[in-house]
């Protein structure tokens, strides 16, 4: 239809409340050719008699259940071999380790991605840096996700003890990630 769209807002939080005029407009303005789009689509499908085999495969893939990856305590090595991150001392691989497990827990408990409470890069740099207070934190993370900022002091408990040592003693992640405190 010869419309190049705007896709400034496409990868924006659209779970935020109110929506911003432009967030509107944007929406408005990405969902206005869709049906045209929809029927030239179906009728080159059509003509190339494609239309049949579409529909089964779309068919198909609705059927399919989404399962649960298993949590497990060892991918965390996995992510730092991906993120080039073979310096970190001791201390700083059980932080990484302990913030992979709150992360997850948390992401689990509030039907969240991971990638969405705790960032990659944010992981590794908190693992690195090791804050010990919410300045330290807030200094490291501008700006703090969502999330992390409701959940700081689980994280920085998380944080401490697995700095420490004391890891084993903390209570699981998914419980310290899922029981909300003041921020």
């Amino acid at each position: 239809c010869g419309v190049t769209a705007n896709k400034t807002y496409q990868m924006a939080d659209w779970r935020l409340r109110p929506l911003t005029a432009e967030m509107i407009t944007y929406a408005r303005e990405d969902t206005h050719y869709l049906l045209y789009i929809y029927d030239q689509l179906k009728s080159e499908l059509e003509a190339c008699q494609r239309s049949a085999a579409v529909w089964q495969r779309s068919a198909e893939l609705c059927r399919q259940a989404y399962h649960t990856v298993p949590y497990s305590p060892s991918d965390h090595l996995t992510l730092l071999r991906r993120q080039n991150a073979s310096t970190l001392t001791a201390p700083q691989l059980a932080v990484h380790r302990a913030l992979f497990g709150w992360r997850d827990g948390l992401a689990r408990s509030e039907d969240e991605s991971c990638a969405y409470v705790l960032p990659n890069h944010i992981l590794l740099k908190l693992a690195q840096a090791v804050p010990r207070t919410a300045e330290q934190l807030r200094l490291l993370c501008h700006p703090l996700p969502p999330l992390l900022n409701y959940h700081t002091p689980s994280l920085l408990e998380t944080i401490a003890a697995a700095a420490d040592g004391t890891a084993a003693a903390a209570p699981d992640a998914a419980a310290t990630a899922a029981a909300p405190s003041a921020a």
